[in-house]
């Protein structure tokens, strides 16, 4: 299960794992703010949280400004020791 947090009061990450369901939550959301400028500051903040974390959970939209942020940065990942 995977519980996009989406909603302040979701529970579906804490239900999931009481019944022993396999679950992971977000923790980056891309768009809030639909802006390249805002978007690529997630992006970074996606490679903050991986770096201390091992690893990063990012949702969003398949809005424009996202696609436009986020082929580049994917294309570019690897090479910055991402998977």
């Amino acid at each position: 299960f995977l519980d996009s947090k989406t909603s302040e009061a979701s529970v579906g990450y804490r239900l999931a794992r009481g019944h022993g369901v396999p679950a992971a939550e977000r923790d980056v959301f891309l768009d809030n703010v639909r802006t390249t400028a805002a978007i690529r500051a997630q992006l970074a903040e996606v490679e903050r949280v991986a770096r201390r974390l091992g690893r990063c959970i990012a949702i969003g939209h398949p809005y424009p400004e996202t696609l436009e942020v986020l082929g580049p940065w994917l294309a570019t990942a690897e090479a910055r020791g991402l998977a």
